[in-house]
């Protein structure tokens, strides 16, 4: 995997440092006085654009501006640039874009460049047509091959965020399942990590969107192609070309509660045989409604996160605070199954000195 380098220092990235230093300040300030001028008429304002990005284009090759933080400017404006200019975009593209330069000096800049701009600009027909080729060759062998450089630190690397406007284009309908970004992210050259931080935050995404107002806040269209595409992933995992790893953000498309649960519960039991499934203290509440609907499955799914683990007891914190409504809910259900799982884990946790839990799964079924 590509290894995300911060030559600016520990506290700081070419982004942040760009706003309190001189060059980085003055292009940006162009830049600002270009999109204030791009629609205006008359030989005076032509003249100034023909200017602004005579000098801007000074500014673009590592051989006439080495700084990262100019780096990072353009980067921030390239999204308005493009909408002005979309051949003075073309024609530098292979500057801009040299993420597979052999030249560290080279692929720094664009690295920073294509940083930046992943992070500013959204999701859409003129952004995914601006950066598709980019985002394609971030998707290759010979991307994760290299050391890369970081724009803007944050919590994500910029091919995680180049895959997030893959998977959010294609629930978009922007792009479809034959689509080239998509083969590319689903490809063997994509860590499964990648694509498992992708498919997570878009489950975030459409939980945000649910709190805006209702769950109808999520058009159906989106729901639908969310769920295809997730099918799509699961298809992969169940025949061996891809792993549960992927599934490792779903606790969030659970917790997003605009799918159904009979489709999701299935899923996430699959998510949690991956070692490495960390619910984050997220599907208690979830679950607790989930069960009312679907006691047989969402018992299953509790079962396999509630056992415990060496020195995880913590974990299971939010799973324990919803047990009882979870557990009464399967004894209560009339399901033969649902009902001996319960038990057995009843048991368990009564062996393991959780007496709370039995006494309010009582007070809870004796109150119904």
């Amino acid at each position: 995997m590509a290894e995300y380098l911060n030559p600016t220092g520990s506290n700081m990235d070419p982004l942040t440092l760009s706003l309190n230093t001189t060059r980085p300040a003055a292009v940006r300030a162009a830049v600002k006085l270009l999109r204030a001028i791009a629609k205006r008429d008359g030989d005076e304002f032509s003249a100034l654009r023909v200017h602004i990005f005579d000098m801007v284009s000074e500014h673009v090759e590592a051989a006439n501006d080495q700084s990262l933080a100019v780096a990072a400017v353009i980067g921030e404006a390239l999204g308005h640039i493009w909408d002005i200019d979309r051949a003075w975009i073309s024609e530098r593209s292979d500057e801009l874009f040299a993420v597979l330069s052999a030249e560290a000096d080279v692929r720094a800049r664009a690295d920073v460049i294509v940083s930046v701009a992943l992070r500013i600009y959204r999701t859409g027909t003129a952004f995914l047509e601006l950066m598709r080729p980019v985002i394609l060759s971030m998707m290759s062998g010979g991307y994760a091959a290299l050391d890369h450089t970081d724009g803007w630190r944050g919590n994500r690397p910029a091919l995680e965020a180049a895959a997030s406007h893959i998977v959010t284009a294609y629930v978009m309908g922007l792009i479809d399942d034959e689509d080239p970004l998509v083969i590319a992210l689903t490809s063997p050259d994509v860590a499964p990590a990648v694509i498992g931080d992708a498919l997570g935050t878009l489950g975030w995404s459409i939980m945000q969107a649910r709190n805006v107002d209702t769950p109808e806040a999520v058009s159906p269209e989106v729901v639908e192609r969310a769920q295809r595409l997730i099918d799509h992933r699961l298809a992969e995992i169940r025949a061996g070309r891809a792993t549960a790893s992927e599934l490792g953000g779903f606790y969030w498309w659970v917790r997003a509660e605009v799918f159904p649960a009979a489709w999701s519960l299935p899923i996430l039991q699959l998510a949690i045989t991956d070692p490495d499934f960390n619910p984050k203290g997220m599907l208690g509440e979830s679950l607790a409604r989930a069960a009312e609907a679907e006691p047989t499955l969402t018992i299953d799914v509790f079962d396999g996160l509630i056992m415990p683990g060496d020195g995880d007891g913590w974990k299971r914190y939010d799973l324990l605070q919803h047990a009882p409504r979870i557990l009464a809910v399967a004894l209560t259900s009339g399901v033969p199954v649902a009902q001996a799982k319960a038990r057995a884990i009843l048991d368990r946790l009564g062996r393991e000195g959780h007496m709370t839990v039995l006494a309010d799964v009582d007070r809870l079924i004796a109150s119904e």
